[in-house]
Parts: C-alpha cells; sequence; structure tokens
C-alpha cells in the first residue's frame, strides 16, 4: 500500500538523495525512474535528522547501472541566482519549475537553508534544485503555507558533507524514528494548537503545528 510520495535525484556516486521526512512511515521503499523503470530502495545510507535530508542505496533492476547523477555544488549560490527545481509535486509525473535564491539563513529545526522563489507543491521535497549550470545547488524540502512563493531548499553543500555507511532497510530505519520520543516543545506546541482549533482560531492552530513541524519534522 503506498502511504506516501516524494521527489529524489541521483547523484555522481550512485546514491539517491532524498528529503527525510518523507520516509519516516515507510515499510518500504521504490524508485520510479523517468523511462518507467523501478528500482529497488536496498537501505538508508545516511541520515541527516537536523537538516531533514537522507542518502538511500538503490538496487537497478537486471544489475544495470544507475543513471548518471547530477553533481553538487561546493559553495553556497548567492542570492539572485536563478534555479529550476524538479520533482514530482502531488504525484503528478514530472515537474519543473523556475525561480531565484532569494535569500539564505538559519530555520528553526532545519539548520541553514536557501529560500527559493520557485513554486513547488506537496511531492516536490527532495527534488533537485538545480543552476543553469547543471549543477544540485540544493534539494527541496518545503514549502511555506502562508507565504507567496516562499519556500526551502538545504544547500547541496549539506548533501557532500554526508558520510555513507553500511544500508540500513528502511522499515527498521523508519521503526527506530517512530520509536523516538519527540523533542521537549512538541508535546506543549501540539496542546497550543488543539486549544486554538477549539476556539476556532485555525491560523494560529497552522502556525503552532508548523512551529512542532520545525523542532520534529519526523515525529
Amino acid at each position: 500500500q503506498e502511504t506516501a510520495s516524494g521527489s529524489g535525484f541521483f547523484t555522481e556516486d550512485g546514491w539517491v538523495a532524498t528529503a527525510r521526512h518523507g520516509l519516516v512511515t515507510a515499510a518500504g521503499a521504490a524508485i520510479l525512474l523517468h523511462d518507467g523503470t523501478i528500482a529497488a530502495v536496498t537501505g538508508v545510507v545516511a541520515d541527516d535528522p537536523a537538516r531533514d535530508l537522507l542518502l538511500l542505496a538503490v538496487r537497478m533492476p537486471d544489475g544495470t547501472a544507475p543513471p548518471r547523477g547530477l553533481p553538487l555544488a561546493d559553495e553556497l549560490p548567492p542570492p539572485g541566482t536563478p534555479v529550476l527545481a524538479f520533482g514530482s509535486p502531488l504525484g503528478l509525473g514530472e515537474a519543473v519549475s523556475d525561480g531565484l535564491i532569494s535569500a539564505f539563513g538559519e530555520r528553526p529545526g532545519l539548520g541553514l537553508v536557501l529560500t527559493i522563489s520557485a513554486p513547488i507543491s506537496p511531492g516536490s521535497s527532495g527534488g533537485p534544485l538545480v543552476d543553469f549550470r547543471g549543477v544540485a545547488v540544493g534539494i527541496v524540502l518545503a514549502e511555506h503555507l502562508a507565504g507567496q512563493n516562499l519556500n526551502f531548499a538545504a544547500p547541496a553543500t549539506q548533501l557532500r558533507a554526508l558520510v555513507p555507511g553500511e544500508p540500513v532497510p528502511v522499515d527498521e530505519w523508519a521503526r527506530r524514528i517512530r520509536a523516538a520520543p519527540p523533542p521537549a516543545p512538541v508535546p506543549e506546541l501540539l496542546r497550543s494548537a488543539e486549544r486554538a482549533l477549539l476556539m476556532g482560531d485555525a491560523r494560529r492552530a497552522l502556525a503552532f503545528t508548523q512551529s512542532a513541524r520545525e523542532f520534529a519534522p519526523d515525529w
């Protein structure tokens, strides 16, 4: 049974980079390539919960080599850099949107992020943010529901910093994540969201919920 879908991309080392939050409820995962090929995810090889990043090991059918991956930028793109965001918004298939790197700075729960104007939707998370040289400068993480063309991506430099290890099966990895207690601020933020809903203030409830997610994107 499919529980969620998202986006991702191959790196030059043959791993698949994606957003971490898309797999925390998974019992397994597979990757649908642009030509209809389905590749099996054999495990998580690198995990960065602070920045919502994952690297996955993949087994291609019939032992074929993985597609050529994107090179990762080794420095932050300056504000004003034109970029393309690739992904599968709402699970509707391949899509691309354009925009700019608006700024970069620290965000609670995510660390250093790029603010981008390229439109994204649910399902875009994990897709690459590519400059006009064909270099991945970031990985799409989230949209800001209260903003207009105000979305977030992790710099590719953070992907470069991940150190791959032995693959951990997705179901085992996800089970460990779900068994961990939430960070201390989360229960109180969710109680505040519930109180706001009972008072009919949906906007305030959403703000509390978004804050909770920033502290604990997994939970």
